[in-house]
């Protein structure tokens, strides 16, 4: 069984995307469950897809959804 975090339990905690990874890979989740604005506010702020996807890797986390309410 695969555990993942859902980033709703630290999104008010002032932690970037890059650092919420480190942290879920840190305390032994195997995925994350990441808010769409989370990922909007990295991207503004100048990260990329691409690194998204290797900070990931690197942190051996998957990424089987995201959480997003249409407003």
């Amino acid at each position: 069984m695969n555990y993942c975090l859902n980033t709703s339990t630290i999104r008010n905690c002032g932690l970037s995307v890059p650092e919420k990874i480190r942290i879920t890979a840190q305390t032994g989740y195997q995925g994350i469950e990441l808010w769409v604005s989370e990922i909007e506010d990295y991207l503004k702020k100048g990260g990329s897809l691409s690194e998204l996807k290797a900070i990931l890797d690197q942190s051996n986390l998957k990424l089987p959804n995201l959480i997003a309410f249409p407003q």
